[in-house]
């Protein structure tokens, strides 16, 4: 259609006036066939894929916040690969938002906590940690399902719970790693319960001097009460030969409603200890035997001073009753 237009200008028949020079005449008639060329039809069906991308350039212009229209860009077959990726990273970042404002001011940002999380998710989620950039390790644990707020929060907690969280808050005190442990373990258990805890307070608070004025102030602070009675606890139960570890819950409560409120000593947890092995021995010989029950099959399997012992006792059962 175009080119018949254009072979229709009378101005264009060089046999008719090619001897006129319109050089410097402007030709309105080719502007408006450029213009006609070069504007969009509003009725041409988008067309994202191939060559033709000016419909998905159009449609993302002046968008860039809105993240629903990306994320339906990204998701049209045929979409950029640029506005995928510019996709997935506001998802990562989205994330990486949500995770921040579920841990609050615990959560220390920087490049140290980034790759500590992201390592643990790598190792606990693909078994391995790959040897290349942090950011292209989230995009391997995204592209894998990996990435979420769930994740990172696991990953956090982990890593602050055992004490190998690279950059804590200030003013929290830093709970001891596995080696750590071990060592106020043995320490404690060797008698040296105060050396234990000197070594417990340095390694919560990371200091550097643990001189006799440094762990006085802090033993007169009350912010390191509930640190303190932790560590004493634990020099406690370390140093008690025959201490019963499942019991330890139970005991911990008890401590604390016979301490009051009193900071825990050595002393006072040893009494404590006492008063609640008394306890449970009471509590035990005051409990009833839960009776048997026989069925007639068990009775041959009894010896003969066996099944003497039981008629014994049904016949002081009976006596009772009566």
């Amino acid at each position: 259609m175009i080119d018949r237009l254009r072979a229709s200008d009378p101005f264009a028949d060089e046999a008719q006036f090619g001897q006129i020079d319109l050089s410097g005449c402007p030709s309105f008639f080719e502007a408006e066939l450029a213009e006609k060329e070069n504007k969009k039809d509003p009725f041409e069906p988008a067309d994202y894929s191939g060559e033709n991308k000016h419909g998905l350039q159009d449609f993302l212009r002046g968008i860039d916040s809105d993240n629903d229209a990306i994320e339906s860009a990204a998701r049209m077959a045929g979409a950029d690969p640029s506005v995928i990726a510019d996709h997935l990273d506001r998802v990562a970042q989205q994330i990486g938002i949500d995770f921040k404002k579920a841990v609050g001011k615990r959560y220390v940002q920087c490049d140290e906590n980034l790759v500590a999380m992201v390592d643990w998710l790598c190792e606990k989620s693909l078994h391995y940690t790959p040897d290349q950039d942090v950011e292209e390790n989230i995009t391997l644990l995204q592209r894998e399902g990996f990435w979420s707020k769930d994740n990172l929060l696991s990953a956090f907690y982990s890593l602050w719970e055992s004490g190998t969280l690279p950059v804590y808050p200030s003013g929290v005190w830093v709970p001891m790693t596995e080696q750590q442990h071990e060592f106020f373990v043995r320490t404690a258990a060797t008698g040296n319960w105060q050396q234990a805890i000197i070594f417990g307070l340095k390694s919560a608070l990371r200091l550097r001097n643990t001189s006799d004025l440094v762990i006085d102030v802090i033993i007169a602070d009350p912010q390191y009460r509930v640190l303190l009675d932790q560590l004493t606890m634990l020099a406690f139960v370390s140093s008690e030969s025959g201490f019963d570890s499942r019991v330890q819950e139970e005991f911990n409560e008890f401590a604390s409603q016979w301490a009051g409120d009193r900071p825990y000593t050595l002393r006072m947890l040893a009494e404590a200890y006492q008063a609640f092995q008394k306890e449970k021995r009471s509590v035990r010989d005051n409990q009833e035997p839960e009776p048997q029950e026989f069925e007639p099959q068990d009775f041959d399997r009894l010896s003969d001073s066996e099944l003497e012992s039981l008629r014994v006792a049904v016949l002081r059962e009976r006596a009772k009753s009566r």
